[in-house]
């Protein structure tokens, strides 16, 4: 039996308002990409950069987050994977359910990227269902040129795009792509306060369709007894 770590330090604390809205993340990528830098860099207690080189990284790390997005508190835990596990990791945490996975890469290793990214978009649809994935380049400040190229082949990125509701209708949920530097800072609380707008409008989407179909079920009954009536 694998034993597995998590560190708390870095959390805000415990997180058990009632009122305000949760999400669950999940971040991956191969081993060196950046992850951990990121995620040391936009909680509290580390904002000041990345973790130091005394930091032990455990196999998976836990980070708590209170964020404000549009004037609404929502609280975020956020889960660190280690890459040094490879794909085992999102197989080994399948029975939790995600809002969103982080798919990141590291701009100065794009040529790891490229061979690892089609696993990585099967693992991901295969342990973590239909969770919008958000492609992260990370170390940003390492690149070179302008513009903005986000390295996934077409086909894959339709995998992680699209998904079938309970109308058998097919949604378009859109995979952003974002680059940031947690060495300089650059898009490093973008990176999440998208992912969070995205879930929020998700979930009001899915209270609205929750609300028709709530109400189509109560005008069944009257309907068929107005029938029955006639007859």
């Amino acid at each position: 039996m694998r034993r597995f770590s998590i560190d708390l330090s870095p959390s805000v604390g415990s997180i058990n308002d009632p009122n305000r809205e949760r999400m669950r993340f999940i971040v991956v990528g191969d081993s060196g990409c950046g992850k951990s830098n990121l995620l040391h860099k936009e909680t509290p207690m580390t904002d000041t950069g990345p973790p130091s080189q005394d930091h032990i990284k455990t196999q998976y790390e836990l980070f708590n987050k209170t964020t404000v997005v549009k004037n609404k508190e929502v609280d975020l835990e956020i889960w660190d994977t280690s890459g040094e596990l490879g794909f085992h990791q999102l197989e080994l945490l399948s029975y939790m359910a995600w809002d969103t996975v982080f798919l990141c890469y590291g701009m100065d290793k794009v040529d790891v990227f490229m061979e690892s990214q089609t696993t990585w978009v099967e693992q991901i649809r295969k342990h973590c269902g239909d969770a919008p994935v958000v492609l992260v380049g990370l170390k940003k400040d390492t690149r070179k040129g302008k513009g903005t190229w986000a390295p996934l082949r077409p086909e894959l990125r339709a995998r992680l795009c699209s998904h079938e509701n309970e109308w058998g209708d097919v949604l378009m949920r859109a995979m952003k792509y974002i680059e940031c530097s947690a060495l300089t800072g650059e898009n490093v609380h973008r990176v999440f306060d998208e992912a969070v707008q995205t879930v929020l409008a998700d979930r009001i989407h899915d209270e609205e369709f929750e609300r028709v179909r709530e109400h189509l079920q109560q005008e069944e009954p009257n309907g068929f007894a107005k029938l029955m009536c006639f007859k």
